[in-house]
């Protein structure tokens, strides 16, 4: 039986920005670059709608030891229904009101121009797109974490744009800090060796996935919870 095209990666944060789940609805404008970038070169037609069964998923470690190493926690499976250029979503009516909507005047054909610079040619040019790009300095964003040790802002802005796209899900399902299903154990390896953000292949079939949906059916769509401090950051 075929297997779905299923992308898995470890979450650091889930504060309700990368992803967000506003509305019902799931996006993943910022941060996971890799996964956005390979979704957009390999599962879009030419009219950019998803011609195959694409799938994300995102584990966590939990505050457990397991054998002496991290409880390995199902945070989302989310099912890709749309993929955006940028100009699609962060220049929409539609979205403006989303917490990760924070840019404006990016271009998705440009961002790609810019991503197959070297040096300083794309680092000058990535800071002349980001002086008209931030709609409001979302200083949650810019962070030290893994994926950007220093905290840098252009090096986050590069990590956002060099995605792509905006991946949406009208079908997602959250879990938040649920045990993992015996179905999804096999992720645990990968999780002990995988950087936070950096994506694996899922080796998961059609009649598995279908039968955890199933399962968790009372999951779906279901908005993250958010810190008390209402602080939400890139979940790497």
């Amino acid at each position: 039986m075929k297997n779905k095209n299923v992308y898995g990666y470890l979450i650091v944060s889930d504060d309700g920005f990368a992803p967000c789940y506003d509305d019902g609805l799931f996006t993943l404008a910022c941060c996971k670059p890799d996964i956005r970038k390979s979704i957009f070169k390999n599962h879009i037609d030419e009219n950019g709608k998803v011609k195959d069964d694409v799938w994300v998923i995102a584990f966590r470690h939990g505050d457990q030891y397991e054998n002496g190493e991290y409880e390995t926690k199902l945070v989302y499976v989310a099912k890709i229904t749309g993929v955006l250029n940028f100009e699609e979503y962060y220049d929409c009516a539609d979205y403006q009101s989303r917490t990760d909507c924070i840019y404006k005047n990016l271009k998705t054909g440009c961002c790609e121009k810019i991503s197959g610079l070297k040096g300083k040619d794309r680092e000058e040019s990535l800071k002349k797109l980001i002086k008209k790009a931030y709609r409001g300095k979302p200083d949650y964003h810019i962070i030290k974490c893994k994926s950007n040790p220093t905290g840098n802002e252009l090096d986050q802005f590069r990590r956002d744009v060099s995605g792509l796209c905006v991946l949406i899900s009208s079908e997602y399902y959250y879990f938040g800090n649920e045990k993992l299903p015996k179905e999804l154990e096999f992720a645990k390896e990968h999780c002990r060796h995988k950087r936070p953000g950096r994506f694996f292949y899922v080796d998961i079939k059609t009649d598995e996935i279908d039968a955890l949906i199933k399962k968790f059916a009372n999951h779906k769509n279901i908005k993250a919870p958010l810190p008390e401090n209402k602080k939400r950051v890139c979940g790497c």
